[in-house]
């Protein structure tokens, strides 16, 4: 049977991922962390999942994020922001000023 990542287990995985930080590891040095990642998702999920998955599956979900960022930007044709605040930020200073004056 082949295991298929489901998006409840890849957010196990992030969380895994951010909790242990295999990529702080030295390099050359013995890939414990990745199996301490293994073990605990293994555990978390009840099947069991080795190094080589975890690692092919971060692979495609970097892989996917990726693609999907190009593609908004695409989409969009301007970069998008997430700062909004600086947005309203903007208003109020002007009504301020214009009250001032």
């Amino acid at each position: 049977m082949v295991f298929r990542f489901t998006n409840d287990q890849d957010k196990v995985l992030m969380r895994e991922l951010l909790r242990l930080n295999p990529f702080s590891a030295v390099r050359g040095s013995p890939p414990n962390m990745w199996s301490d990642v293994a073990g605990s998702l293994s555990s978390a999920t009840g099947v069991q999942i080795n190094e080589k998955q975890i690692r092919d599956r971060l692979t495609l979900l970097k892989g996917m994020y990726k693609n999907a960022e190009a593609a908004a930007a695409r989409g969009s044709g301007i970069e998008e922001s997430v700062d909004a605040v600086n947005v309203q930020s903007h208003y109020d200073e002007r009504e301020r000023l214009a009250v001032n004056t």
